[in-house]
């Protein structure tokens, strides 16, 4: 009654990558640049985040001493995990000149 075929319209050529061709790291510190440098795209916006955060417990306090200690707090910790996400790379690549120095960086 009803015919169900399948005609090939046009063929696609897919080229899927080998293992660490273009997608994976060759090396490790390759693998370490890329955790770093993702670590600094992500630790910036959620620091503004955080930031935002402590703001509005500095503005809702109304005065209380918990609520300002609290909102000193964030700020602190905010700033240092900032200062630790961003020299991580920068330290990362002083090792790696210490320890490999004939990789390129």
């Amino acid at each position: 009654m009803f015919n169900l075929s399948i005609k090939t319209v046009a063929a696609v050529d897919v080229d899927i990558p080998k293992i660490g061709e273009k997608y994976l790291p060759r090396d490790l510190t390759t693998l370490l640049d890329n955790i770093t440098l993702s670590a600094q795209r992500l630790a910036i916006p959620v620091a503004v985040a955080l930031y935002l955060w402590a703001a509005f417990l500095y503005l809702t306090s109304a005065g209380e001493a918990e609520k300002i200690k609290r909102a000193n707090q964030a700020v602190l910790y905010t700033t240092v995990g900032l200062i630790v996400v961003l020299i991580a790379h920068g330290l990362a690549s002083v090792v790696k000149n210490i320890f490999a120095p004939d990789l390129p960086v």
